[in-house]
């Protein structure tokens, strides 16, 4: 226990992430305390599935989602949809910080969604969504220049050319595999604030996982992937 907090807490000399270790850790550490992550997120999980369950089992609803062909319909459709993605994105992070917080210091919340008032937690969504822009945003534009170059160079890109084709894929593939080993590696901020460990920004974070992102990446895919 003593060297895995060094190896969190020391941003000087990084330790390279154990993969094999890591991912048997968290899915063992999720099985031991399922009834823990229950605790922690039984009224998020409550307040998602009700709406969910108006949603597909009311006749009214139902047609508004399928038809929504006036403005009044589409604006109701598309209230609903923002709240519902609201709310999930903070019951998400709740869950989220309060899980760390278990894994890493065992501390356990005193009741599902307490830490909803949490300074710590608003601080861990902002810097959720700015990572997020810091990776979108550069790939998004990179990958659009990629198509307005290819489109420049060759008009019938798509329909008479498979190897430019296949060149303008390759490329795109290799744009949202770099930002996504950055956002691996820029994720690490996210614990540091939920524990008040290092470390603690993306800077930081960007720092602290040197030479560890593929591993990052990895470990994220293979935990996140089945669910």
């Amino acid at each position: 226990a003593s060297d895995m907090s060094i190896a969190l807490t020391s941003e000087a000399t990084p330790a390279k992430l154990p993969l094999g270790a890591t991912i048997a850790l968290a899915y063992t550490s999720f099985v031991k305390r399922i009834v823990d992550l229950l605790r922690i997120s039984w009224v998020w999980l409550l307040i998602a599935v009700l709406p969910l369950w108006q949603w597909f089992g009311l006749p009214d609803v139902q047609e508004l989602a399928t038809t929504a062909r006036s403005p009044d319909q589409a604006s109701a459709l598309w209230r609903i949809t923002m709240a519902f993605l609201a709310v999930s994105l903070l019951g998400s992070a709740s869950i989220a910080v309060a899980w760390h917080r278990l894994l890493m210091l065992d501390r356990m919340l005193p009741f599902s969604a307490g830490n909803f008032a949490s300074g710590r937690l608003w601080r861990y969504i902002l810097t959720g969504l700015l990572i997020t822009l810091v990776v979108c945003v550069p790939a998004g534009v990179a990958v659009t220049l990629v198509f307005m170059i290819a489109i420049k160079i060759a008009p019938s890109l798509f329909s008479s050319d498979p190897v430019s084709t296949a060149t303008v894929c390759a490329s795109v593939l290799v744009i949202c595999g770099l930002a996504l080993l950055a956002g691996a590696r820029l994720s690490l901020a996210l614990p540091g604030l939920a524990t008040d460990q290092r470390p603690r920004s993306i800077a930081s974070a960007g720092r602290f996982g040197r030479g560890s992102s593929w591993r990052l990446f990895a470990g994220l895919t293979v935990c996140l992937v089945p669910w």
